[in-house]
């Protein structure tokens, strides 16, 4: 038996089969959707790949902050010659 979660939070015994998919991910028809089955070390790892990337992103915007002052001063520089 595997145990299946609903939008609204309740949990609901089901008895069907889980079939793989051509990725290798377990899916299981529930008859509302196809539910993906993962496990929590899959899981885990895609939030600290998602962690990395929006490090990686909240540097490009520093980065491109001080780009913006760096050439709001110059011209401003220029400006006042």
């Amino acid at each position: 038996m595997y145990k299946t979660f609903f939008e609204e939070g309740v949990t609901k015994e089901n008895t069907s089969p889980v079939q793989h998919n051509s990725n290798g991910i377990a899916v299981q028809n529930i008859g509302a959707g196809t539910v993906q089955v993962r496990t929590i070390g899959e899981c885990e790892r895609e939030c600290d790949g998602l962690r990395k990337e929006i490090v990686n992103l909240q540097d490009k915007i520093a980065m491109k902050d001080e780009i913006i002052a760096s050439k709001t001063e110059l011209i401003n520089q220029l400006k006042n010659k």
